[in-house]
């Protein structure tokens, strides 16, 4: 390529370019401007002349052709192959198949319209006045021109989005795809593919409208191009052409509902965490502030508030020394009270970790936690808080009116949080929620091996669905359809699987944990807060994150797609309903029709649970019942995946090619999000929950514990040889296909269909029973590591957020990018990062405060303060009571 000079390189922006940029936008428009359609501008406003302005339009032609003579000879050679064509367009009227656009075509222009407003605006950009404008040269630089990598597909031509947009105020970009065909002959991989959308940038006036800007493109671009389209393209009169063009979003009613709520939420977080900051400066100081065990004791009338104060050295002695008049009394175990109608002050220690707690005098104010004395040289003992405030005198001693300052304040403190507001804020506190979430405590009967689990299947998820979305932002999709044969790629076609593990592991929990609540209530369960506790659970964290994506989402990405990628807005203002009721997995009936469309695993995820005590009931009373009940439910689906795949005729087996005609291609509308289809893995679910919780009462568990050592070691191996078989098979099994681009045939596809899934279930019931059983050995260990546990408690959040993250990630693009391994191993890592980062957002905001706000509503404990973390030993209280 030869080098160009400055002057040149303006001569070419300004002579050229431009005017070739309008003449391939609009071509032989046949526009009828019609002055009497226009509206009616204001009164003292020269009425705009239309067809004067289309008339100087169509001497752009004219201009091109005074231009390219005054270029310098090496200039025009330059420029000749590529530019030279479009200097000469005029309107084509060809057959069908073959170059420009078909009668058909040409007939429908005549019929439509440009808007005039748009034809002013082209007309102001390509006059000769403003030629040499900032404006209009960005806008003729900025519009997407056909790069190199065309054997390679590369069909995305942006353009400078940023260049179009300095100039927002009299210009704005339009991204233009029309899907074409490509000769296989020319480009091998388009015998995959077939009809691929065709991306063109373009900075266009801002008085064009998306409509206009198709009108332009189809009417104009295939007319004249510098690309030998006849041997690259098949341009049907029917091909599809849209335009998205960057938009200012007006705030709406429900934006400014969206923000309120979202403020609100803060504010609750904010006035929760500071009440719970005021409750624990005001509670006991940890060990490490106590320098030892603090006493605390009544004295007697007359004696000073700072005599010396012996401490017991024993849990059982009574030290009456320097506590004339009184006596300590030590009590271990935790049925003590921690008030007394005598006003007994009590002292909490011997703790595991030394958390020493003193509750105040009942007299004063019972039930809450605060230090009075702290340990000094010479075991004197005086009130920490008081000498703080310079409230205590030199020897020691405190002054009365310190001590019904404090005093006074504990009251106040104590009424406060008792309050129904104060309990309600407390639910939102940040510091109290964050302990819950980090607390890594296991509860003894816990199936530790699911946390992770859950980590690395959400985690699955996001790499699937962040190679699922890149597809439409490469510039080199060749390549990607080479990474498709790989036989490492099985694992990230196959990420579905991943929701297979959480119906698994749902069915699991819902049965091993309502078998543990059925034996503790002889049979009872109550049914509406079995109901109340899933919705409750669920929904207020779901609806928060349907109404970021519906209402607050759009705000947060900019780019050249970006106003393609959030065009679920409208899905949400049709059918957001169907996700608060559960049924979004039916209505709409097409999948890529719904507002939330990867939370069809929650509308399944509730029905099963809905129809869960079916199978709970019949457990708890009859294991054979229970047992039956499930197998022929499983089959039952069996049978419906298995003729539903037979009518339809599905495509499986490879993803880099067009499926053949005679099959249908709705695959994820008319099975894949189908309860009916995907109940299995959580009827695997349901049945190890049982064994689990009733291992002894099954003969097969009876059984294997009364085997020797050896044999059950033995078997235990076996079982974890099937199961590596059943996962392999299920991940890898298309392998064949997917290598050599083909589909399975209709037996074939049938049988995967309807038994990869069970089968994979399987495979984890294995897993989990042997890990929970004790023969899990590393693989336990390393899925029981207690980091796991904090992180299992962000995947629901998770699972709402991560596509919001890939959205704005991908959407937020200024220009398409070349696949390669490392760089999708960054995106799929920053994802993943940014995913738990919102997600523990959303878990402290909403999920964890509206499951506090549960235990308020039902009473289930005194108040939604929870105590101080809790310890594995028994704790000691130290009673002082007056003489």
């Amino acid at each position: 390529m030869m080098t160009m000079s400055r002057a040149q390189v303006t001569t070419f922006l300004v002579q050229v370019l431009l005017p070739l940029l309008v003449v391939l936008l609009l071509g032989p428009i046949h526009c009828r401007a019609d002055v009497s359609a226009q509206p009616t501008p204001p009164s003292g406003t020269a009425v705009p002349d239309y067809a004067k302005a289309a008339a100087q339009y169509q001497s752009t032609q004219d201009i091109v052709n005074r231009v390219w003579p005054k270029l310098s000879p090496e200039v025009r050679s330059y420029l000749d192959v590529q530019l030279r064509p479009r200097s000469q367009v005029r309107p084509m009227v060809t057959a069908p198949g073959s170059v420009g656009i078909s009668a058909a075509a040409a007939n429908a222009a005549t019929q439509d319209e440009i808007s005039g407003r748009c034809v002013l605006g082209l007309r102001r950009m390509i006059s000769l006045a403003n030629l040499t404008s900032p404006a209009t040269l960005a806008s003729a630089d900025a519009a997407g021109k056909p790069a190199s990598g065309l054997l390679a597909f590369n069909t995305k031509f942006w353009g400078d989005y940023g260049e179009c947009e300095i100039y927002s105020n009299v210009s704005r970009y339009c991204l233009v795809s029309a899907s074409l065909y490509v000769f296989s002959a020319l480009v091998p991989v388009t015998q995959y593919l077939g009809y691929q959308p065709h991306q063109w940038g373009f900075c266009v006036p801002k008085e064009c409208t998306e409509h206009d800007v198709s009108l332009l493109f189809t009417y104009g671009t295939f007319n004249g191009t510098s690309i030998p389209l006849k041997d690259l393209y098949r341009i049907q009169p029917n091909t599809s052409v849209s335009a998205d063009c960057t938009l200012e979003i007006e705030y709406e009613a429900r934006h400014i509902a969206s923000i309120f709520i979202c403020a609100a939420l803060g504010l609750f977080v904010l006035l929760g965490t500071t009440i719970d900051w005021l409750d624990e400066s005001l509670k006991a100081p940890t060990p490490e502030e106590q320098d030892g065990p603090a006493i605390a004791y009544t004295p007697p009338p007359g004696a000073p508030l700072n005599a010396p104060v012996a401490t017991p050295t024993s849990n059982t002695s009574t030290s009456t020394g320097a506590l004339t008049g009184s006596r300590v009394i030590t009590e271990s175990g935790a049925g003590r009270e921690n008030r007394h109608a005598n006003g007994d002050v009590l002292v909490e220690r011997g703790t595991s970790d030394g958390d020493d707690r003193l509750l105040f005098s009942a007299d004063d104010a019972p039930g809450d936690d605060v230090p009075l004395l702290k340990r000094q040289s010479g075991d004197l003992m005086t009130y920490t808080p008081l000498a703080a405030a310079g409230m205590v005198t030199s020897g020691g001693a405190s002054s009365p009116l310190a001590i019904s300052m404090v005093t006074s304040q504990q009251t106040m403190l104590s009424q406060v949080m008792d309050n129904p507001l104060a309990r309600f804020l407390l639910c939102f506190s940040l510091l109290r929620n964050a302990r819950r979430l980090l607390d890594t405590n296991v509860p003894k009967g816990a199936i530790t091996c699911i946390n992770g689990i859950r980590v690395l299947s959400i985690t699955w998820v996001i790499l699937g669905h962040t190679f699922l979305m890149c597809s439409n932002y490469l510039t080199n999709p060749y390549r990607e359809m080479q990474i498709l044969e790989r036989f490492t790629f099985q694992t990230v076609s196959n990420a579905f699987f991943a929701v297979d593990t959480f119906f698994f592991l749902s069915g699991l929990l819902v049965m091993y944990l309502s078998l543990k609540q059925l034996d503790n209530h002889h049979g009872k369960m109550p049914w509406f807060k079995f109901y109340f506790h899933r919705v409750w659970r669920l929904t207020p964290a779901y609806m928060i994150a349907l109404m970021i994506l519906y209402n607050v989402l759009p705000f947060f990405g900019t780019g050249p797609t970006w106003p393609g990628t959030v065009t679920f807005a409208d899905q949400c203002k049709k059918y957001w309903w169907t996700n608060l009721l559960y049924i979004n997995n039916f209505y709409p009936k097409n999948f890529n029709d719904q507002c939330f469309s990867w939370a069809w695993y929650l509308a399944n995820d509730m029905q099963f649970y809905i129809i869960s005590p079916l199978f709970l009931i019949l457990m708890y009373r009859s294991k054979l019942a229970g047992t039956v009940s499930m197998a022929l439910t499983m089959i039952v689906s069996w049978v419906v995946t298995a003729a539903l795949c037979a009518h339809y005729n599905f495509a499986m087996g490879t993803l880099a090619k067009a499926p053949p005609p005679g099959h249908n291609t709705d695959y994820t509308s008319i099975v894949y999000e189908k309860p009916y289809c995907r109940i299995s893995p959580y009827l695997v679910g349901l049945f190890l929950g049982a064994v689990l919780r009733r291992g002894d009462e099954f003969p097969f568990v009876r059984s294997f514990k009364q085997l020797p050592r050896g044999t059950r070691l033995i078997i235990a191996t076996a079982g974890w040889l099937f199961s590596g078989v059943l996962f392999l098979s299920t991940l890898f099994g298309l392998y064949h296909q997917a290598h050599h681009n083909e589909f399975l045939s209709k037996e074939a596809m049938i049988l995967y269909v309807t038994f990869a899934r069970p089968a994979w279930s399987l495979g984890l019931a294995w897993m989990v029973w042997a890990c929970h059983s004790g023969y899990g050995n590393i693989i336990n260990s390393l899925l029981s590591m207690s980091f796991w546990i904090p992180l299992s408690r962000l995947t629901y959040s998770v699972y709402l957020v991560h596509f919001m993250a890939i959205l704005v990630g991908y959407g937020s693009l200024l220009k398409p990018f070349a696949y390669t391994d490392t760089f999708m191993i960054f995106f799929f890592l920053g994802y993943v990062f940014m995913s738990f980062l919102v997600a523990a957002a959303l878990y402290l905001a909403a999920e964890a405060p509206f499951l506090e706000l549960e235990k308020i509503f039902f009473h289930t404990h005194r108040s939604a303060t929870p105590p101080r973390p809790a310890t594995s030993s028994p704790t000691t209280a130290t009673r002082v009571v007056n003489q």
